[in-house]
């Protein structure tokens, strides 16, 4: 018996492999963060990570996010009608 994956869904209720990877790598990178310059019992000092790193890497990850959903939005007013609720004309 095989499990499906369970994917995030997006703000318009649609499954989304890009959210699905996008959440846990943005959480991931603020957990570091924020550990950043902390002493941990297991792993040791955490080097530390400047604002300027953190945010190109967060911008980096949430372009990704913003771009593919901007996309499928174009595709789904090429779906509607013409006009002037929407779609090509």
């Amino acid at each position: 018996m095989t499990k499906r994956l369970r994917l995030i869904r997006d703000a318009r209720g649609h499954p989304s492999w890009t959210a699905t990877l996008v959440v846990p790598a943005f959480t991931a990178l603020t957990a570091k963060f924020l550990a950043g310059g902390f002493t941990f019992p297991l792993v040791g000092a955490m080097p530390m990570i400047s604002g300027m790193d953190y945010a190109t890497a967060a911008a980096a990850l949430l372009a990704t996010w913003v771009y593919r959903d901007s996309k499928d939005k174009e595709y789904d007013l090429k779906a509607l009608p013409p006009g002037p609720a929407g779609g090509s004309p």
